[in-house]
């Protein structure tokens, strides 16, 4: 296996299996507490898969789950201010809900089981917010989208109509 690490204890610790690039499993080892010392007894290191990687480069792993109706909670690691790697969401992994996409700026539902007028967005600070659909900017990216289609379309049928011919 191959550690990226440093000899100050900061980075993500990751560590990968034999294999070319794309071809192989990787895993993030996370300390408990955050930078310990594996030689310190009260220090416990357990290996998560990586699944993929956050828009700013953290990895996103398969942490344990303590639930019966989950196998794994898609966990977030990335590093404070000193360059430890931590889990800012804990056990409890991204934040997710029935139907909901999680994103950086938190989830929303997706499913279309509300009324469609609008939709609790969970922000990662615990606090919830109400989108619209009537909100400003989707309809003027609507409106937007419509009007180029149309556009585009009406230049296609003068260009055809003209034989390909520009002028």
């Amino acid at each position: 296996m191959t550690t990226i690490f440093n000899s100050a204890g900061t980075g993500y610790n990751i560590t990968c299996d034999p294999g070319t690039l794309y071809n192989r499993k990787c895993y993030v080892n996370v300390h408990n507490p955050p930078g310990c010392d594996p030689a310190d007894p009260a220090c416990t290191v357990t290996q998560q898969e990586i699944i993929g990687y956050s828009d700013k480069g953290d990895p996103i792993s398969k942490a344990p789950s303590s639930s019966s109706w989950i196998a794994w909670v898609p966990t977030l690691t990335t590093l404070d201010d000193s360059g430890t790697a931590y889990q800012p969401y804990g056990e409890s992994g991204l934040p997710y809900g029935s139907g909901a996409i999680a994103t950086s700026a938190g989830t929303r539902d997706v499913t279309g089981d509300s009324d469609g007028s609008s939709s609790a967005m969970q922000l990662p600070d615990g606090s919830s917010s109400e989108i619209s659909d009537d909100d400003p900017s989707v309809v003027q990216v609507v409106a937007g989208i419509t009007l180029f289609s149309a556009a585009a379309y009406g230049i296609k049928s003068w260009y055809d109509a003209r034989g390909g011919k520009l002028f």
